[in-house]
């Protein structure tokens, strides 16, 4: 499997994240403490710079929408 990311700054501390699909969300804060804003809801994530430890924290997690398959949508 072959991904692709891409992180462009606009200005110091706020980023623009991009994947496969485009725009995937929107990161802001210092080093060391990030507000993501995405499709999937917003967190905050922190970590000790250069010791790997981190955590994040979901704020608000997006709900996922089922798709509708051909037979509950009524087109057979």
């Amino acid at each position: 499997m072959i991904s692709f990311r891409k992180r462009v700054r606009i200005v110091k501390g706020v980023y623009l994240n991009f994947g496969k699909t485009g725009l995937n969300s929107i990161s802001m804060g210092p080093r060391g403490i990030t507000l993501s804003i995405g499709r999937q809801g917003v967190y905050i994530s922190g970590s000790l710079v250069g010791t790997g430890l981190s955590a994040k924290k979901w704020l608000y997690k997006a709900k996922k929408t089922k798709a509708l398959t051909t037979k509950e949508s009524g087109n057979e």
